[in-house]
């Protein structure tokens, strides 16, 4: 994939950065690697073994760079910006033996409200009840490590400083509820540390725990799958704080033409321990959502409202805030039209709330041709704030995109973008974005 613009320097006198980035995928799958089961054997209860990686080079052009940081920065990075990330390289078997799953290699899990990575193994098992037991440990991949990347670093800290010399591990499990097809659950728990670091004489080397979670989801499905009421929470133990809190329903009246959504979230940024941020970054927000959808032939209608509460909760020294808890409200609306080769939606929305008043509208539009060897996209959208309440000020920004997508053979796409912005203080803004994607399947072994 490639990419190529230009960006201003804030509070600079006009100087433009110009940034031209190619990052390359290569993507490796074996599936099915044990023989086949008797024709007998339950298909859910059928053992399984692959084998998953992807690889990632970055390679930027341009006149800043964003490449490695700290021992990777000496191993894998070279002077022009080279960074190779290896992003999944995992070893998976399901249902060996019949109830136990295992991985082992570099992995991404999810974990009630949030994901991360590691380089180590899990085990589940399967028990005869509707229950499964599972265990999980490892090192935590950091932008610093040989081959890792950025994503999955901890906030709060600069990357290259966050942590002793060495590796950090992490270490949990779980207990999943399975089976029923009305109920899917998981209670979790996740700690990631760092090893004891060398101490003076006399004094005992010490861990230093980087986070320490409880998490815990839940979705129901009742009434033949009308109701569908969801929860999630996850809490922060090392700052003694529920993190984050998700509770909602959907409900689908008879027909499935119309589905009523409400949803609830509060949320607080999660930092590492041994941050600052802990102590003065304690305001948390809480959204309410309500979603209505209705399905008329080929058009559907969406209507939502949202509240938003900026919470001013008291410092962890208990000093109470000066600033009240502030609110602020929005509607969207948006109609899409889905035909077989053509597609089109409008969306409009207008918030309120500290920072000012917000309007905005956008438009796009999909459509296939060429049997179906290529399709056009269109997008083009306007947003507008007063900045009555923010410091940054107010100003419109219009933007428009024209994409294609070719098969050029069987498996090979070439996808285009190019993109054209404006705003008051920006003449223009030209952005190109392209991807060659190459997929090849081959089967092997007995049919």
């Amino acid at each position: 994939m490639g990419e190529g613009y230009v960006v201003l320097v804030p509070a600079s006198d006009g100087r433009l950065l110009r940034r031209r980035r190619l990052a390359q995928y290569l993507s490796l799958g074996v599936a099915d690697l044990l023989p086949a089961p008797p024709p007998d054997v339950d298909p859910r209860h059928r053992g399984r073994l692959s084998l998953q990686g992807t690889l990632r080079i970055r390679h930027d052009f341009g006149d800043y760079q964003r490449g490695a940081t700290g021992r990777s920065a000496t191993l894998v990075s070279a002077e022009d910006g080279r960074q190779v990330d290896l992003l999944t390289a995992a070893l998976a078997g399901h249902r060996l033996g019949g109830f136990v799953d295992v991985g082992i290699g570099r992995q991404i899990d999810m974990s009630g409200l949030d994901f991360f990575a590691y380089d180590g193994g899990y085990l589940r098992i399967h028990t005869p009840v509707p229950v499964a037991f599972e265990a999980m440990g490892g090192m935590a991949v950091r932008a610093t490590d040989l081959l890792g990347y950025p994503e999955f670093s901890v906030d709060g800290v600069p990357p290259d400083a966050s942590a002793r010399p060495g590796p950090r591990f992490v270490a949990g499990g779980g207990v999943r509820v399975e089976g029923p097809d009305w109920i899917d659950g998981r209670v979790g728990y996740r700690q990631v540390f760092e090893p004891p670091a060398a101490a003076a004489p006399g004094e005992p080397a010490t861990r230093r725990v980087v986070q320490e979670f409880f998490s815990a989801t839940a979705r129901l499905r009742l009434a033949r799958g009308i109701l569908s009421p969801h929860a999630a929470v996850r809490y922060d133990v090392g700052a003694a704080r529920l993190s984050d809190m998700a509770a909602g329903t959907e409900l689908a009246f008879p027909g499935g033409r119309h589905v009523l959504r409400v949803l609830y979230l509060r949320t607080h940024p999660v930092f590492d321990l041994a941050s600052i941020f802990n102590v003065f970054y304690t305001t948390p927000f809480s959204d309410v959502r309500v979603g209505y959808q209705v399905r008329l032939g080929r058009t559907h209608l969406l209507v939502r409202w949202q509240l938003r509460r900026q919470r001013t909760d008291p410092t962890a020294g208990g000093a109470e805030p000066l600033v009240p808890a502030r609110n602020g409200h929005g509607v969207s609306a948006a109609v899409a039209h889905v035909r077989r080769r053509f597609s089109a939606r409008s969306d409009a929305f207008v918030r309120g709330g500290p920072e000012g008043i917000q309007v905005g509208a956008s438009a796009e539009s999909r459509a296939i041709l060429w049997w179906q060897r290529l399709s056009l996209d269109g997008r083009a959208f306007y947003t507008y704030a007063d900045g009555s309440g923010s410091t940054a000020g107010g100003g419109h920004l219009w933007a428009v995109q024209l994409g294609t997508d070719t098969r050029l053979f069987s498996g090979v796409h070439l996808h285009l973008l190019v993109e054209e912005a404006g705003s008051p203080g920006l003449r223009a803004a030209f952005r190109a974005f392209g991807a060659l994607s190459v997929d090849w399947s081959i089967r092997g072994g007995a049919r």
